[in-house]
């Protein structure tokens, strides 16, 4: 399967041009050194991951062949959803099973909860927003199998609200709506500012990043692995491979495993202070139309 291919420039980029954590300014690497835990790119994955193995007292470098934050992970939406998966509670339950399918549950249940988290912890300065996410839905079959999920969550314990149509008016600033409901756990987050915290957070721990440094090759060598760039390798007891869709043919099976998906963001001239102070989405939330081709709307910070 074809991998995604590299975007050349973050020049036109909204998050970078209005970015308020500093652009780390890493090295490229050079010569040979050892670690406990070698990771492949400096997205959110590979950049907590250091964050969370350092803490630990282990040893780990971070390789990127950009700069921290380059792929989709300073290039998102920013929303921060805790019922991220394809799959509602009962669906996991019934595939997978009750321990597995609730340690899923578990698991992206408390993931904007780990996020904001972290923000708070590190002071990241990615202007988060933690006002609730909305999936509206735009017909009453489609606010029938929302609030179906809803219930779903309510059932794990989740206090999310159910809405109807006068509700969902009033938080959207527009009638088009039929209802849907409302998760308080979500929120948002400038994804660039983000990423770069976590690599603030993570140097500070010992964690050495190198950027500008593409891996050419991983290979099991003696034990170890070896990742190898143009101009220098990292030995190291354990490799955490975290680079999606752009792993190519560094690790040739995962070509089989991962789909990459293109997204468009489109972003406005500045509203007016009428229009921030609630003729636009007066409850200040993020919510997603339950439609094919439209995914999220915000009024970003």
């Amino acid at each position: 399967m074809k991998m995604a291919s590299s975007p050349e420039s973050f020049s036109r980029s909204l998050w970078w041009n209005a970015a308020g954590e500093a652009k780390p300014n890493h090295p490229k690497l050079n010569g040979v050194h050892d670690a406990d835990v070698v990771i492949i790119g400096g997205g959110f994955t590979g950049l907590s991951s250091a964050l969370f193995l350092a803490e630990r007292g282990k040893t780990v470098v971070v390789l990127e062949a950009r700069h921290v934050g380059f792929g989709a992970s300073g290039r998102n939406g920013g929303q921060v959803i805790p019922p991220g998966l394809k799959h509602d509670p009962e669906d996991l339950i019934a595939t997978y099973g009750l321990e597995h399918g609730k340690r899923m549950i578990d698991l992206v249940g408390g993931a904007a909860d780990l996020v904001f988290s972290l923000v708070r912890e590190h002071a990241i300065l990615c202007s988060p927003v933690r006002a609730g996410w909305i999936q509206a839905a735009h017909s009453q079959l489609a606010t029938a199998a929302v609030h179906k999920r809803a219930r779903q969550w309510q059932a794990q314990g989740v206090e999310v609200e159910i809405l109807d149509r006068e509700q969902i008016a009033r938080l959207s600033g527009t009638e088009r709506y039929f209802g849907g409901w409302r998760d308080p756990r979500a929120g948002a987050l400038q994804p660039l500012d983000y990423a770069r915290g976590l690599a603030r957070a993570a140097s500070a721990r010992g964690v050495q990043i190198f950027e500008d440094s593409s891996v050419t090759s991983l290979t099991h060598e003696n034990g170890d692995w070896v990742a190898r760039t143009a101009r220098g390798a990292i030995r190291a007891r354990e490799a955490l491979v975290a680079t999606n869709a752009y792993t190519d043919k560094l690790v040739p099976n995962l070509a089989q495993s991962i789909l990459p998906v293109q997204s468009m963001l489109i972003a406005t001239e500045p509203l007016s202070e009428k229009q921030r102070g609630g003729e636009i989405m007066p409850g200040g939330v993020w919510y997603f139309p339950k439609r094919a081709r439209l995914l999220f709307i915000c009024v970003n910070q």
